[in-house]
């Protein structure tokens, strides 16, 4: 036995069941919840020669559960978004009950086959409370209710900077915002959470301006940057000393023949072996569909990783790579997903060509959290190559279905790393907006563009659809480290975000509705804006003089309460320690299941991580997979012996004595000094 009631040190009995060469058999779900993780397995077992197998398990009785995502703090009258998930220990697709209550009152209650729901409130200042609740013949009582804390503030102050009163972009930011409006920038900055300038043009910022500006942003505030007919192109910003503050350079650069290198990455490990959910003959066809967006001037490779990495197709324009298909059909999945020494032939490959590099990863990300850690430091030495990566997630189907079968959160951290975006599988037509023959739009003709997220991975985009057309845009191009969000159908950047200091700067070029852009205020695409000086904002909390914080957490483990007070706050049982002027913290570890409060605070405590979501462990099978192990049915007892003995090889390490050897050589060294003394005395 390796663990036991709800503690579960599965990699720790693991490695002190097995030696040198050892072929195993787990019976285990592999949801391992202390100790050391199956990654550290695999590490040990991959230098070891050793193989693991591992029994399908069936449950005898399926066991539901459910979860709540969602932020934790939000501001009055917003919209806020909750993902309730729930599914079954079979992953099976079955009915279940679901019923969700806001502040005990029931805003969903229905029975379905889906495994999540998206549920929308707007809050009052306060601490609310969030319950979700599965019903159903289940054994596990703990896990069919989850317990969530939303908090909110009020509404923060933002400074609108606009020559004008009464704009669209005023009238929409005080539904939401504390707005000052004003016509020209204020001395003092420090109680705005934000500064947005509307349709400013560069005759009337000055250079003190842009100073007191870039110290706001640094210091950790958000400048929000709307365009207009006098702003960005329009109005002077080109090369002037407030472009240095934007994520943008004004002007549409040109794209000349050739200029542009593309590597594609495949991973032919023996996680993607397999077809089910996708695998290897999705990731070719996905190569494929992505290689033909692309126009016949790039220039472009292909490589492939399993537990080594290899050149499938060396650099060459894309016209003149026929024969696609056949290229791709040698490479078959087998072995484990060292995807960094991809990263590196990939880079070697880019290397030397001139004009921009491009990686485009095509994986499932199911990487132990070492092979993970490397990717991650190739993709940086990529980005420091000049190398933008892009990654695309080697599953279609519903978001839940691709969740279970890519590490999305890998994926998505790699890109972000790479400068890039993580494009779920069904999105890859996107990459014609970034390498296909799309026509140039031209801003002074008569025309409408459509509006559309390209990047949907950022706080501000993240489940966003937009429906607008807009009639004119600002011509801008993201800068290197400006990540480019939302853009119009033909590749124009409509809004593109980055980090200043420790600020936050976002540029929306095109204007706040006056003109061009009437579109994006209707109910649905105004989300876009809210959600950009939400971005921008930061935490609601910063400029309050006092308040008190503390976050949800799991039963029997250590909550921290914040406390921002003028002395040290004092509560029976809790010890609490400044950590900066005027902020202190203490812990909490609560013992019962629900929701609780503290020093007028609310805060929730819910099952333990072991009961949620249920099921055998991605890790478990990445463990199997690494090693060259198998699943086996409980009733192949036969075909598990036969394995075991095919894969029982170990290496014996011995000693070989060469005494007489030396002995011998020594014997002629000897002779041969005699017979050179003798001619010598001659």
């Amino acid at each position: 036995s390796i663990a036991s009631g709800r503690l579960s040190p599965i990699g720790d009995g693991i490695l002190n069941g097995v030696r040198e060469g050892d072929t195993a058999v787990l019976v285990t779900d592999g949801q391992a919840n202390l100790g050391a993780s199956l990654g550290d397995v695999a590490l040990f077992a991959i230098s070891h020669n050793i193989t693991f197998n591992a029994i399908q398990l069936v449950p005898k009785t399926d066991d539901a559960w459910v979860a709540i995502e969602g932020p934790d703090k939000t501001v009055e009258n917003v919209e806020t978004t909750l993902v309730v998930k729930s599914g079954w220990a079979s992953k099976d697709t079955k009915m279940l009950h679901l019923t969700v209550l806001v502040d005990g009152k029931t805003v969903f209650d229905d029975t379905d086959i889906q495994t999540e729901h998206i549920i929308t409130q707007k809050f009052g200042d306060g601490y609310h409370r969030i319950e979700a609740r599965v019903t159903d013949d289940n054994v596990i009582a703990d896990n069919n209710a989850f317990f969530k804390v939303v908090k909110v503030v009020p509404k923060p102050t933002v400074l609108l900077w606009s020559p004008v009163s009464g704009t669209p972009a005023e009238q929409l930011l005080r539904q939401v915002y504390d707005v000052t409006q004003v016509a020209s920038l204020p001395v003092d900055l420090e109680r705005y959470y934000s500064v947005v300038t509307n349709d400013v043009t560069s005759s009337a910022i000055t250079n003190d301006d842009v100073t007191r500006l870039s110290d706001y942003a640094s210091d950790g505030n958000g400048i929000v940057v709307i365009g207009g007919k006098n702003s960005y192109d329009k109005g002077g910003y080109k090369n002037s000393y407030f472009e240095t503050l934007l994520p943008v350079v004004v002007g549409t650069p040109g794209k000349e023949s050739g200029d542009v290198n593309v590597v594609v990455l495949m991973d032919a490990s023996q996680s993607v072996g397999s077809d089910e959910g996708g695998g290897l003959a999705l990731a070719k066809k996905l190569t494929v569909d992505i290689i033909n967006q692309m126009s016949p001037n790039v220039k472009l490779g292909i490589t492939a990783f399993r537990n080594i990495a290899y050149v499938v197709s060396p650099m060459g324009y894309k016209s003149e790579k026929v024969g696609l298909e056949d290229t791709l059909s040698s490479i078959y999945g087998l072995g484990g997903s060292k995807m960094h020494l991809g990263i590196l032939q990939s880079i070697d490959l880019l290397k030397g060509q001139r004009g921009a590099k491009h990686l485009i990863i095509i994986s499932d990300g199911m990487l132990f959290p070492n092979d993970a850690q490397a990717a991650n430091d190739a993709v940086l030495l990529a980005r420091k190559s000049g190398i933008t990566v892009y990654t695309v997630g080697g599953a279609l189907g519903t978001d839940a279905f691709v969740a279970d079968r890519v590490d999305e959160d890998v994926m998505k951290s790699l890109a972000t790393a790479g400068g890039g975006i993580y494009f779920k599988a069904r999105d890859t037509s996107k990459f014609n907006l970034l390498f296909g023959n799309v026509k140039q739009a031209d801003p002074e003709a008569v025309t409408d563009w459509s509006v559309s997220v390209l990047d949907g991975n950022h706080f501000i985009t993240q489940g966003l659809e937009t429906n607008a057309t807009i009639s004119g845009f600002n011509a801008v191009a993201p800068k290197t480290t400006g990540r480019m969000l939302v853009t119009t159908h033909t590749g124009e950047p409509i809004l593109t975000t980055w980090n200043l200091g420790l600020g936050r700067v976002a540029a929306y070029s095109t204007d706040d509705g006056s003109g061009w852009a009437g579109q994006m205020l209707s109910s649905g695409n105004s989300k876009l804006i809210v959600r950009t000086m939400n971005w921008a904002d930061g935490d609601p909390d910063r400029k309050r003089a006092t308040y008190i914080d503390i976050k949800d957490t799991r039963i029997n483990e250590p909550a921290t309460i914040t406390v921002k007070a003028d002395k040290q706050p004092t509560s029976q049982g809790l010890g609490f320690f400044k950590v900066r002027p005027d902020t202190y913290e203490a812990s909490v570890t609560p013992t019962e299941i629900g929701f609780h409060e503290l020093l007028g605070a609310t805060y929730a405590a819910n099952y333990p991580a072991e009961l949620g979501p249920l099921g055998t462990s991605r890790e478990l099978d990445q463990l199997v997979s690494e090693t060259g192990g198998r699943y086996f049915t409980s009733s192949e007892a036969d075909k598990l012996v036969e394995f075991a003995k095919s894969h029982s090889v170990k290496s014996i390490l011995g000693k070989d004595y060469f005494r007489w050897q030396l002995a011998a050589l020594a014997g002629i060294l000897f002779l041969l000094e005699i017979m050179l003394r003798r001619m010598m005395r001659r």
